[in-house]
């Protein structure tokens, strides 16, 4: 499962943020920034890695949200009935 945010700026794309989870991800992580099995990465337009951004932030964040699959909108999943984009 991926999440992702698309970041615009005076009507232009300026960076998009990928939540993703799978198998073990997030392992190599200490146990007080584990988010179960999510990682978190900003990209520039042209797909590159956003080194610059924080994702430790992200991870911190998201904690908060354990209950809800790590997801501050983790509720509305199981209600969504629309066309996911691909």
């Amino acid at each position: 499962m991926h999440f992702v945010l698309v970041d615009y700026r005076e009507g232009k794309l300026y960076r998009y943020f990928v939540m993703e989870n799978g198998d073990g991800w997030g392992a190599d992580y200490d146990a007080r920034r584990r988010t179960a099995d999510w990682q978190f990465q900003w990209f520039w337009p042209d797909k590159s890695i956003n080194t610059s951004e924080n994702t430790a932030r992200c991870q911190s964040c998201h904690q908060s949200q354990q209950g809800s699959y790590y997801l501050f909108t983790g509720y509305r999943l199981p209600r969504f009935s629309g066309t996911p984009i691909e």
